[in-house]
């Protein structure tokens, strides 16, 4: 990200790495042909047959609700983008 800050530089990046610079409006999302599709996987792991602790359980939920809010500020920021794009087209 200090990269792409400080330059003129173009780099792939997920929606969880640039969503506060996108909502700072310092990085700005470039309309690629195709589409950039990056693939974002991320697994918490545990020992089978052991209880889960609750505090994992609750690590669970945390990061599940971080990535969700992530997935819908991005769409946002990505349907925000498009409208704007349909209001210049229009004058």
């Amino acid at each position: 990200l200090a990269l792409v800050s400080t330059g003129d530089a173009v780099v792939p990046s997920t929606d969880v790495a640039v969503v506060s610079a996108l909502r700072e409006r310092s990085v700005s999302r470039l309309d690629v042909n195709p589409a950039l599709d990056l693939e974002l996987t991320l697994g918490i792991i545990e020992r089978a047959g052991r209880t889960r602790a609750p505090a994992a359980a609750h690590a669970f939920d945390l990061v599940r609700a971080f990535f969700a809010a992530v997935a819908a500020e991005a769409a946002k920021q990505r349907g925000l983008r498009q409208g704007i794009r349909r209001l210049k087209g229009r004058s």
